[in-house]
């Protein structure tokens, strides 16, 4: 992933330079206009490199100039979620996946009733009670994932 995504690379880096070394933001500003707040969060790559601290994954010299955090983190966030997530599932929890597959079919019963019912499990009886002309039902629901990978914030993609 480092050698596809430099951004990636940076933030491996960068949380290791934020434990050991030094602030994570060197410059902020906030800019409010009757319409909007613009905020800038900034780093000099030429500080950063000053520091004792080797940047081996994304190989930082200094003359990338002032680095646009917001910027770097949504390309790092991106591959976190599309690329690194989806590998830590199928490597360390293969069976997320017949779990979702399962999931999947339960859910799709559920939609084909209505489209935008969601599925809950009710593990009790239903409590049905009836005093007078008065009937009241207690429900108790257990919410359960109808997308897991999609409610883990995982995004696959399926090869063909």
């Amino acid at each position: 992933m480092c050698k596809n995504s430099w951004e990636f690379a940076f933030f491996l880096d960068f949380r290791g330079y934020v434990q050991h070394c030094g602030l994570g933001v060197g410059h902020f500003n906030r800019n409010v206009t009757n319409t909007s707040v613009t905020l800038l969060v900034s780093h000099d790559a030429t500080a950063l490199v000053s520091q004792p601290y080797t940047w081996r994954h994304s190989k930082l010299t200094g003359k990338e100039g002032d680095l646009d955090l917001v910027a770097l983190l949504e390309e790092f966030h991106c591959r976190m979620l599309q690329q690194y997530a989806p590998y830590v599932a199928k490597t360390l929890y293969p069976d997320l996946f017949p779990a979702a597959e399962f999931y999947g079919r339960l859910t799709e019963e559920v939609r084909r009733i209505d489209p935008g019912f969601r599925m809950f499990f009710h593990p009790k009886e239903i409590d049905a009670k009836t005093e007078g002309d008065k009937q009241s039902v207690t429900l108790n629901l257990i919410a359960i994932p109808n997308d897991v990978f999609a409610e883990l914030g995982i995004y696959i993609t399926k090869k063909n």
